[in-house]
């Protein structure tokens, strides 16, 4: 896990860069960060995409890679990226850490959109909490999740929650190849885990509306008021999750894996 770049001073924030993600943390000096860290063993693999409970932790600025406790932080590099000093002054930095170490042993909730790891680390250098990582979504966005070998597709339709397509039982193979899925209103971070029981590790999320330059969209309002209709309904998952957002954003279903199909509702 090579270090990019200088060695941190005190104060510094230190991001992780994962394969798909990346981790902030807090340089204390001695070689040593502060930042969030996911509680309860193997629970722990789940619990920081979900809103489950963090605890702030001291530790080095090696073993923070794995910020998933049991996880390994393969391949990971780390850097200091101390990126919005030109928008905020920050603070000095023994208030910095002195700051980040009253914090130490303390649980937090983790919310991917509202208090995740870069929030909690730009508060304490800045007062004020920053994030980078994407756009917030607007009611009738399209929004993609990254996982390691597939993306999955829903529909933004305010305060936090998406509606989507989600698999019916807990099994995998079923779910890919026909069987039933649900219309589903949930939060942003509760949707990531499409198939009930199947951790979304590592997932990540942004707003994709790609097909805007090829189709014109409905108006935000329509799109909310035809997806939350949708709600509770069944299909065939051939109608998949990408096909059943854009049909709802630009009144056509179609994939850039697939060719457009008809929904096939119970």
């Amino acid at each position: 896990m090579p270090l990019v770049g200088r060695f941190p001073t005190e104060g510094d924030m230190i991001e992780y860069e994962h394969y798909a993600y990346q981790h902030w943390a807090l340089y204390v000096g001695g070689g040593k960060v502060v930042h969030l860290k996911a509680l309860h063993g193997w629970f722990s693999t789940i619990a920081p995409f979900f809103g489950y409970l963090s605890v702030v932790t001291e530790e080095t600025l090696e073993v923070a890679a794995a910020f998933l406790p049991n996880v390994p932080s393969s391949a990971c590099t780390y850097k200091v990226n101390n990126k919005y000093d030109k928008r905020s002054k920050p603070f000095p930095h023994l208030q910095i850490v002195s700051a980040a170490r009253k914090e130490v042993g303390k649980l937090k909730k983790y919310n991917l959109m509202e208090s995740n790891c870069e929030h909690f680390v730009t508060e304490l250098r800045y007062s004020k909490c920053f994030c980078d990582q994407g756009p917030f979504p607007r009611e009738g966005d399209l929004i993609e999740y990254e996982f390691f070998a597939y993306q999955h597709w829903a529909i933004y339709v305010g305060d936090g929650k998406v509606v989507h397509l989600k698999a019916l039982n807990d099994n995998l193979i079923d779910w890919l190849f026909g069987y039933l899925s649900v219309v589903t209103e949930e939060p942003l971070e509760a949707a990531a885990a499409v198939v009930p029981n199947v951790p979304a590790i590592a997932c990540t999320y942004r707003v994709n509306n790609k097909y805007d330059r090829r189709y014109e969209p409905f108006p935000p309002l329509q799109i909310v008021n035809a997806a939350r209709e949708e709600v509770g309904k069944k299909t065939t998952y051939n109608v998949n999750c990408e096909h059943f957002v854009t049909e709802l954003r630009y009144g056509k279903g179609f994939s850039d894996q697939n060719s457009l199909v008809e929904h096939q509702w119970l």
